[in-house]
């Protein structure tokens, strides 16, 4: 991968749980991330989406701005950078979205954009026992056994009680 070509690249971390069947190549970019070469983020979204599974797209761009040429050495830096910003946030990949290759006074800077992007399986709706179970006696004293339960939908980053 060349930092021409990065825009619109997803790095994934090492060991991110994915859907089965989903091949992807990619090649060493930092220390426990990889970046992916046969798929950019719009791609990707729609193969992880066909196997039932979404691809989060968290809000809010992550940017950054380092000193040096461009090439692949600069954006590593600057991906490095990112990554440092966004330490202890629940994400696993990453989508570069833009690159910008500047001079001021004769000194060269990269600026990148990215945004954090999370793969997460859907996960059919969850029925509470204890609701149906209290629904059921009650339904069933009263007019006969018409069971009522509550469907619970399961967010990976918002858990109900």
């Amino acid at each position: 991968m060349s930092a021409k070509t990065a825009t619109a690249t997803i790095l994934i971390r090492d060991n991110t749980p994915l859907p089965k069947g989903l091949a992807l190549d990619s090649e060493f970019f930092l220390p426990g991330w990889r970046a992916l070469t046969n798929y950019d983020g719009l791609k990707l979204g729609r193969r992880i989406e066909a196997a039932e599974w979404n691809f989060f797209f968290l809000a809010g761009p992550i940017r950054t701005t380092v000193l040096g040429r461009e090439g692949l050495p600069t954006l590593r830096r600057a991906v490095n950078r990112i990554l440092t910003k966004r330490k202890g946030q629940d994400f696993n990949s990453l989508e570069i979205t833009k690159l910008v290759s500047k001079r001021f006074l004769g000194i060269p800077h990269l600026s990148v954009s990215a945004h954090s992007r999370h793969p997460w399986p859907i996960r059919s709706s969850i029925v509470r026992p204890a609701v149906c179970n209290a629904n059921l006696a009650a339904s069933t004293a009263e007019s006969g056994p018409a069971l009522k339960c509550t469907l619970v939908r399961y967010h990976p980053f918002f858990h109900f009680p």
